[in-house]
């Protein structure tokens, strides 16, 4: 939902520093999966692009089904100045953007973007990344990615009018602490904000057991990433896994009792940070990052306790409901970098880190 030119003796100096990206959202697999998502507020973009005059962030010198609310908070531990240039791009795999904010510099049509012609391009862009070049060379955007926001600004306070949150997740994303707020040309909001729809399946498929008909079921991983964070809940009783692996199956009887408060806190204490945002390292200091080097791949999915309050502020009753029969997991890292790629870009003054929370919603799913 985001680079060094002094020499060894002054290197200390000028550590850059982590800007921390965490990102999280909820895709429901159902064949009408508008009507499961949170409400969103009217001033989000669907089409169309904003103007900017800004230079784009790759461009800077080293010296200096749906997936709905994936929402992206940014965070530092210090700066070296109060406005961090940041750019992002983002790409559906199996799907189509519909929802953003803020206004993005350029959107690329899904047809476009996941062409043959776009993957080659891509393949000859990450060769042009791998070759030395001059400070400030434009390699282009990703064209493989759907939604661009060339050059968007960090800040501790919103460079522009906020507009009504209307809904009350904006108003709890809003007050996440530390958060930095995201600034693009006349908007600002305390988060980067994209979602869209997908042609994807579930990765778990539910059979029956050969031994208990009616509560012995086997659920196999046919995805090509393990999954995790498993909650099967059908007829009042629920059964929880740490892990599937791709291609292995797990078989279990549905005996326990299904409860919620449990559930939501056995799924908590396996996504929550309580660590903060990490402070510079300075035994080993990040130094010659490139702009025009984006980065591509997240190092976990944890989050802070306050983000997790606002993902169940929005989602808890649909994901924890008392009712009905639902299946839900948690998809590995590199999964969502696979599905919805990201480049995340920033300045030389910051190491760039990011942690992406992906839960699938199956609800109703079928039983065989």
């Amino acid at each position: 939902m985001i680079w060094l030119w002094m020499g060894v003796a002054a290197a200390e100096s000028w550590c850059a520093g982590p800007l921390v990206a965490h990102e999280w959202g909820v895709a429901v697999l159902a064949a009408e999966p508008q009507t499961l998502r949170p409400d969103l507020p009217s001033w989000l973009h669907h089409e169309g692009a904003g103007a900017s005059t800004a230079e784009p962030v790759r461009t800077m010198a080293p010296d200096h089904g749906e997936r709905d609310l994936p929402v992206v908070h940014f965070y530092r531990s210090q700066g070296w100045s109060d406005a961090v240039p940041v750019a992002v791009e983002v790409g559906f795999a199996r799907g189509d953007a519909t929802a953003w904010f803020p206004a993005v510099s350029s959107r690329t049509p899904a047809t476009q973007a996941r062409s043959a012609a776009a993957r080659a391009a891509r393949e000859r862009l990450v060769a042009q990344r791998a070759e030395p070049g001059p400070q400030g060379r434009d390699l282009g955007p990703d064209p493989t990615r759907q939604l661009h926001w060339d050059r968007l600004v960090l800040s501790s306070e919103p460079l522009s009018v906020l507009r009504d949150p209307e809904v009350g997740w904006v108003t709890a994303a809003r007050e996440v602490p530390e958060a930095l707020w995201v600034n693009g040309p006349g908007e600002s909001e305390r988060f980067l904000f994209y979602e869209g729809d997908t042609t994807e399946s579930s990765a778990l498929v539910i059979e029956r057991g050969g031994t208990h008909p009616t509560d012995h079921f086997v659920l196999r991983n046919v995805s090509a990433f393990d999954v995790f964070d498993v909650v099967f809940v059908h007829q009042g009783r629920a059964w929880t896994a740490p892990r599937i692996p791709a291609g292995k199956t797990a078989g279990f009887l549905l005996q326990e009792a299904f409860d919620p408060v449990a559930t939501r806190q056995w799924l908590t204490d396996r996504w929550v940070d309580l660590a903060g945002v990490p402070a510079v390292d300075w035994e080993a200091c990040v130094m010659m990052r490139d702009p025009a080097l984006p980065l591509e791949h997240a190092q976990g999915h944890r989050l802070f306790p306050a983000e997790l309050d606002v993902l169940w502020g929005a989602w808890e009753g649909r994901l924890l409901g008392p009712q009905g029969t639902r299946l839900l997991y948690r998809e590995a890292p590199e999964a969502l970098d696979t599905v919805m790629p990201i480049s995340l870009y920033t300045d030389m003054f910051h190491d760039p880190q990011l942690r992406r929370l992906g839960v699938v919603l199956v609800p109703d799913p079928p039983l065989p």
